[in-house]
């Protein structure tokens, strides 16, 4: 809360979100022209009981629509390998992005999202009267169900090459590693980059509900990479990750040599690392990780 003169100017509140509940659909407009072409983006929100969003929901989304027909999805991850044309997209930080086009006769355009054992959200647009139509009709989306996942499966939050993606934490090669770092030569227009992201994690999912008390991780330290300057553990409970407990971090003093993280003994299907640059914005301060064990 912000206050001049006594008076209160600015509030400001952050809630803790709870268990997933809902899906909540919230339209761009109230309304388009009935023209088969005009568009509305139409935000989906993984909710809990009290509507706040649940910020690490990663739910598969269903959508449908009457009245008009899906011209695309999208969850803002920028290495998902999701079609953007399809019924189904999963969610990303909680949210997910459907982009409906209007349908030919005037009236109500619904849209629908399911996720299951969630309550299914819904939203309506008027649509009006148009003068000219579109005659192509539009094309019809089919879902894209994921495919079985062979665990134990490897995620993050960002990857910074094709080469460094999140499976080669587990692939038992030394000489390849999953990385955050990031460079883009100079254009014409902008200068090159090739600052460390501030934050991200990484995570295994294990397929199964099994003990966790350790986590080895081993680190590169070269020209580009550096050690974090802090690791939290978080372990799945089956509805969200929880913080660990009695942590301790006994660095290692080489590259790809194990940083061993300890806590107390806790049950869970995934553990979730979040690493936090020592060196965010610089050349030096990337993460590369080359093994995981936990």
């Amino acid at each position: 809360m912000a206050r001049r003169g006594g008076r209160t100017v600015a509030t400001d509140v952050l809630r803790t979100a709870g268990a997933p509940h809902a899906v909540r659909l919230t339209p761009d407009r109230t309304s388009l022209p009935a023209d088969g072409r005009s568009l509305v983006f139409v935000t989906a929100d993984v909710v809990d009981a009290h509507g706040t969003v649940v910020p690490d929901a990663e739910h598969l989304i269903s959508f449908g629509v009457s009245g008009g027909s899906l011209a695309g999805l999208d969850n803002g991850r920028q290495e998902s390998a999701e079609r953007y044309q399809a019924a189904t997209r999963t969610a990303f930080h909680g949210k997910a992005l459907a982009i409906v086009r209007s349908g030919t006769g005037a009236g109500a355009l619904r849209v629908t999202a399911r996720v299951e054992g969630l309550r299914k959200g819904t939203a309506t647009v008027r649509t009006t009267p148009a003068r000219s139509k579109a005659t192509t009709p539009p094309a019809a989306f089919t879902p894209e169900l994921p495919a079985p996942v062979n665990h134990p499966y490897a995620d993050a939050s960002y990857s910074g090459r094709p080469d460094t993606l999140p499976a080669a934490l587990l692939d038992g090669d030394p000489a390849t590693g999953w990385s955050n770092a990031f460079a883009k030569s100079a254009t014409a227009l902008l200068p090159a980059f090739n600052g460390a992201r501030p934050r991200d994690w990484v995570s295994v999912d294990y397929g199964r509900t099994r003990d966790f008390d350790r986590v080895e991780v081993s680190f590169t330290v070269d020209a580009t990479h550096s050690l974090p300057a802090t690791v939290e553990a978080e372990v799945w409970d089956g509805e969200r990750y929880a913080p660990v407990t009695g942590a301790t971090v006994d660095w290692a003093t080489a590259s790809d040599t194990p940083t061993a993280l300890t806590f107390d003994p806790v049950r869970g299907s995934r553990l979730r690392l979040t690493l936090t640059s020592s060196a965010p914005g610089t050349p030096q301060g990337a993460v590369r990780i080359t093994k995981l064990e936990a």
